[in-house]
């Protein structure tokens, strides 16, 4: 595998300090970092997958468990390390965590992000607009992965997303 090439699998404990470096590689504080331990530590995370490229980890995304009125993951931070932009990482990492989730009957997938960018991914802020959450706005989404799934209600990230400040 040269060093353009990656593979997504699944997060192994021997990937945290790598994944930790990532995230402070690519965000301003180490809140999203510090997030994601969290997450994982305190049992909340569901899905979290890597891009593997030969032993590097070049991508990262984590979907957590949300309180809604279905079953429904909050999905981020996700990131993609320097150098790897613009090679299909992220798209990927929410392509196949967005499998996941719905092969695990999830229905609904909550994010904060750019509209232009998730809508791709069938996120839409228009559909968010009808469940009520701390993180309303222009930048608050929703995905439907399941047809059947409710349409509107109030949707809650993990408890360790409020602590973001």
């Amino acid at each position: 595998m040269s060093e353009l090439d990656w593979e997504v699998r699944s997060f192994e404990p021997a990937d945290t300090e790598s994944v930790r470096s990532l995230l402070l590689e690519r965000f301003e504080t180490p809140a999203e970092a510090d997030l994601t331990e969290k997450l994982r530590t305190g049992g909340h995370a569901e899905i979290e997958l890597v891009a593997d490229a030969s032993g590097r980890i070049v991508g990262h995304i984590i979907l957590s468990l949300m309180q809604s009125p279905a079953r429904a993951l909050g999905l981020g931070p996700v990131a993609t390390a320097k150098g790897f932009e613009g090679q299909g990482i992220a798209s990927s990492l929410i392509e196949s965590s967005l499998a996941l989730a719905t092969a695990h009957d999830f229905q609904l997938a909550f994010l904060l992000g750019d509209p232009g960018f998730y809508e791709r991914f069938g996120f839409s802020v228009d559909d968010a607009t009808r469940f009520k959450s701390a993180y309303d706005g222009p930048y608050w989404q929703v995905a439907f992965l399941d047809e059947d799934a409710p349409k509107s209600g109030k949707a809650e990230y993990a408890a360790p997303f409020g602590e973001l400040g």
